[in-house]
């Protein structure tokens, strides 16, 4: 699937002259760092197209790689240092589709195949430990350990709740699993589980866990059980449903929503949300950001006051670095040094 980047237009059009109500608290400034994934090379060497990335405690980068179906993991310089899986097909260790990566604590590594409904699991070393396959075909995964691992499920599944807890040092790991986070119920229901987008997850240095929902505004913070402990929630007046745009074939067209979310420094959340340009019909991106621990809603700036394209896929880590994946001039994970300053009145 091919990331789309857009012309931005000026926030005070998108929010319809309530900019008084969004007034920035805080600015945020990127500096570069490190570049992940080489503009030329043998097939190990370039990102093709990655599906997912995350990053280990060492700043090390794990790439999903969608077309040569494998697992590429960068040293915080930008080095390939290894590989995870053995490539396209259906059996132990290979992958038809890559959908999610995952590294817990031990740095093993967890992948996602929606093709073969599958997550399989390796050690640091790149040896396979074990296959499973969920009941709940998993979009994103979280890991703090083999006993804790963490599925966000498609909503299109016949599911009341979307995010389950599973043990993987059983023999079963579907035995004594946890569920939560319910689905959002509405009149709109129908078009939210049918335009393809899941929302996306993540957890804070203290293990719990974080859901920001595609549509509508919300994110939600549950301890590692599974108990609802606070919601970040907004009125963004920008924000409109998905719709049926046609029924032969089923195309359901998404509005504006959250693309992905991230946890800088353990202390603010970024939330990457998209509006639509009613006249041209292209998304218009910003960034939100939280605080935390406060549960306040700090800014909203927009693509083009960070001066870079914002893709599908971010991450941000304890250490105040942010990462965004990149597809132009060539596929590359751009590293950056991320410095957020409150605005003085």
């Amino acid at each position: 699937m091919n990331k789309l980047f857009f012309l931005i237009i000026a926030a005070g059009i998108i929010l319809c002259g309530c900019a008084d109500k969004y007034e920035n608290k805080v600015t945020l400034k990127l500096e570069e760092v490190a570049r992940f994934g080489a503009e030329q090379g043998t097939n190990d060497e370039v990102i093709a197209f990655a599906a997912d990335f995350v990053v280990d405690k060492n700043e090390n980068v794990y790439v999903a790689d969608f077309i040569a179906r494998k697992i590429k993991k960068y040293s915080p310089a930008g080095k390939l240092i290894k590989m995870f899986g053995k490539g396209e097909g259906e059996g132990p260790g290979e992958f038809k589709q890559i959908r999610s990566v995952e590294v817990d604590d031990s740095n093993n590594v967890y992948v996602a195949d929606m093709s073969r409904n599958v997550v399989a699991v390796f050690d640091s070393a790149g040896t396979l430990i074990k296959e499973i396959k969920p009941k709940l075909r998993p979009a994103y995964l979280l890991a703090s350990s083999m006993n804790e691992v963490y599925f966000l499920g498609f909503w299109n599944h016949k599911t009341d709740k979307v995010i389950s807890k599973l043990d993987f040092t059983k023999d079963d790991p579907e035995q004594g699993a946890v569920t939560f986070c319910e689905r959002f119920k509405g009149e709109k229901n129908w078009e939210i589980a049918n335009v393809g987008y899941t929302g996306s997850i993540f957890r804070d240095k203290e293990n719990n866990i974080y859901y920001s929902a595609f549509y509508p505004y919300y994110i939600r913070k549950y301890s590692k059980e599974g108990k609802l402990l606070t919601e970040y929630e907004r009125e963004a007046p920008f924000y409109k449903p998905p719709y049926i745009k046609h029924k032969t074939p089923l195309y359901v067209a998404p509005v504006s929503g959250s693309q992905t979310t991230a946890l800088l420094s353990n202390k603010y959340i970024l939330n990457e949300i998209y509006s639509t340009d009613k006249d041209s019909g292209k998304f218009i991106l910003y960034l939100d950001i939280w605080d935390k621990d406060k549960e306040e809603f700090l800014a909203m700036i927009p693509e083009k006051d960070l001066n870079m394209e914002l893709s599908r896929y971010i991450y941000a880590d304890e250490k105040g670095y942010f990462y965004n994946y990149c597809e132009k001039p060539y596929p590359h994970i751009k590293k950056y040094k991320a410095i957020i300053s409150y605005i003085k009145k």
